[in-house]
């Protein structure tokens, strides 16, 4: 699963403007869980058809975006935050390893389409 680079003042224009879930996974240069948790997104291969495939996707570095940080109250990283209709709706736990990351990635999905 691809994961772009979202730089800080492009994060509320992808949210306001996504039509589909957006995932955000904050990160931050030299943070070792941080890599580990891009590794497993690199590793996980959805088909085309997966519910997971429409999930919009992004990293973004936290010393780039400190409003996001604050806004969301990151306190660990790597942190991942699913968003619905440009609303932070559930933090989805960090799993370094694909089949981890796809199991929480589903539960997280499931939990933000149902409230």
């Amino acid at each position: 699963m691809e994961l772009p680079t979202l730089h800080g003042l492009d994060v509320d224009r992808v949210l306001d403007t996504a039509r589909a879930p957006v995932l955000l996974v904050v990160t931050r240069s030299g943070c070792g869980a941080c890599r580990g948790v891009k590794a497993a997104f690199a590793a996980l291969a959805l088909a085309p058809t997966d519910p997971l495939a429409t999930l919009l996707a992004y990293e973004v570095d936290a010393t780039d975006a400190p409003a996001l940080v604050e806004e969301l109250g990151i306190f660990h990283l790597p942190a991942l935050w699913l968003h619905v209709a440009g609303e932070p709706v559930v933090e989805v736990p960090a799993a370094t390893t694909p089949a981890r990351l796809e199991a929480a990635l589903r539960a997280a999905l499931a939990e933000a389409l149902a409230g």
